[in-house]
């Protein structure tokens, strides 16, 4: 009889010791996740600036045909809409620090090594992190609970000082739902900012390009060479980039939070997974596109 209570007992600790661990495969998918969302935070605010400097240049482009006491005052004037773009991108900022802010700290969480020490990096992202949260609810339209700002903290302090299997599972179990509503409002936030009416911005600004360029450079012979030519071209394919950088931004962003939700179901118990998730792979695909795309935009400028 004790003999079966011993088994019995065994069994039930091993059965619980399971449940409270990961499989590699998992851990493997949330990392993968938090790599890729670290490098899709860089790109949004990119269009905002990139547009700033399209913008600039065409009205440098229109200051050439101002009569010369008024070409100082454009000049001027375009510089003031320039640092006025770059302050709406710092603001955009705001949301993409927060995505990079928790990916690190999912990435440091999902690291494949359990003795590693993460006290200092990790307490320091935490903070960041926290900060962030504060700041970007005093700012932006859509509000994070103040909640989450506790409850990552609680996460990190199940990690302590080193990584183990143990700690790892519990932190992240504890982490990754929370962090799933940070990443749907941030995405809100960023999706908002990026959706229909900068596309129609973006329209437009293409189309003003188009006139101020033909009326002050085509319509002269005297200014029509290779050189013109060759720059017009580049900044209709400016235009057309920044469009797509925008739009795909937008699509990955959607991909970004449907990655991650699928983690967060994922991660309730231990099981074994053939590969990383369609969708995280998905969110792969659109932040190579950036890539590309960002490089040509920035190759033509």
């Amino acid at each position: 009889m004790k003999k079966i209570h011993l088994l019995v007992l065994i069994g039930v600790i091993v059965l619980f010791s399971g449940c409270t661990v990961l499989s590699k495969s998992q851990v493997k998918n949330i990392n993968a996740f938090a790599t890729t969302a670290k490098s899709y935070a860089y790109f949004p605010s990119e269009i905002v600036k990139q547009r700033a400097e399209l913008v600039l240049e065409e009205r440098l482009i229109a200051s050439i045909q101002l009569p010369a006491d008024q070409i100082k005052r454009s000049i001027d004037d375009a510089r003031k809409n320039y640092l006025f773009q770059q302050q709406i991108a710092d603001q955009m900022d705001l949301s993409l620090q927060l995505i990079q802010q928790y990916s690190s700290l999912l990435s440091k969480l999902s690291s494949g090594d359990f003795v590693e020490n993460l006290s200092a990096n990790t307490t320091e992202l935490n903070d960041n992190l926290s900060g962030l949260v504060k700041i970007a609810n005093s700012r932006l339209p859509n509000k994070i609970p103040g909640t989450v700002g506790t409850a990552i903290t609680k996460a990190i302090f199940l990690v302590g000082a080193r990584l183990t299997k143990n700690k790892q599972a519990k932190a992240l179990k504890e982490f990754i739902p929370v962090g799933d509503t940070l990443i749907k409002i941030t995405v809100k936030n960023l999706v908002d900012v990026l959706s229909k009416d900068l596309a129609d911005l973006l329209a437009s600004d293409k189309q003003k390009f188009i006139n101020t360029y033909t009326n002050n450079i085509l319509a002269k012979e005297s200014k029509v060479d290779y050189s013109s030519l060759n720059q017009y071209l580049g900044g209709l394919s400016n235009y057309e980039n920044l469009e797509l950088l925008r739009k795909t931004c937008v699509e990955a962003a959607d991909k970004l939070s449907i990655a991650h939700s699928r983690l967060n179901s994922s991660i309730q118990a231990k099981t074994d997974l053939p590969e990383i998730f369609s969708e995280t792979q998905d969110l792969i695909v659109s932040v190579k596109e950036l890539f590309k795309t960002f490089s040509q935009l920035t190759s033509h400028q």
